[in-house]
């Protein structure tokens, strides 16, 4: 039988979860929004997709849905709305007041998505020099678009999962391979911004 996907888990289901404890078993994916803001803004808008991922895989394993995690995250503007309704319906479910309604952060989601994804190409096939340079770092701008929506979100997931399962690992603590995305995009954010300070006529030189 479908499921309603809007749908908050139950309590029991909760309960369940909670009773096992384990970090395989959380109904949602835990990160801290500091964690999750340099990884989304130093990744260019990568680990997003990661997080949708990790959101949706969360959920099919507690809801024993057949829903494909992967292919959601990659599509996750036409997905987006559904997962942070979700999240708003198991929040009010909880009494857990949030800042954020699941219709703005998903239009703000979604159209931050779109923008950057335009930007890109445009930057890549159709301008070159200076022009280039301020469109590609305009999109890099935009991922904050991108990033903002997900971190409000989280910041409510995290509420619920405090609930929830108390104890929990809170995964807020940055990995190596969490450092080695950083230094990379600290890398491409300081050639972007070398491109834009830089003279056309050094550039080609």
């Amino acid at each position: 039988m479908d499921q309603n996907p809007y749908a908050a888990p139950s309590l029991e289901a909760d309960a369940r979860v909670a009773d096992r404890g384990s970090a395989e078993d959380l109904a949602w994916f835990p990160v801290g929004t500091r964690k999750l803001w340099v990884m989304s803004i130093l990744s260019l808008g990568i680990y997003p997709v990661f997080w949708f991922e990790r959101q949706f895989r969360f959920q099919k394993r507690a809801r024993l849905n057949s829903t494909r995690p992967v292919w959601r995250a990659i599509f996750s503007v036409f997905f987006a709305h559904e997962l942070f309704r979700s999240i708003e319906f198991t929040a009010a479910g909880s009494n857990i007041d949030r800042s954020w309604q699941a219709s703005t952060m998903g239009g703000l989601f979604v159209a931050s998505a779109i923008a950057n994804r335009v930007l890109d190409r445009v930057s890549d096939k159709l301008l070159t020099g200076t022009a280039a340079s301020v469109i590609a770092a305009i999109s890099i701008a935009m991922v904050i678009g991108i990033a903002y929506p997900i971190v409000q979100v989280q910041g409510t997931v995290n509420q619920i999962l405090d609930r929830t399962n108390p104890g929990h690992d809170r995964n807020d603590r940055f990995t190596a391979w969490n450092w080695l995305v950083i230094a990379l995009g600290v890398l491409v954010l300081a050639l972007a911004t070398l491109g834009l300070v830089m003279p056309p006529d050094a550039a080609e030189g």
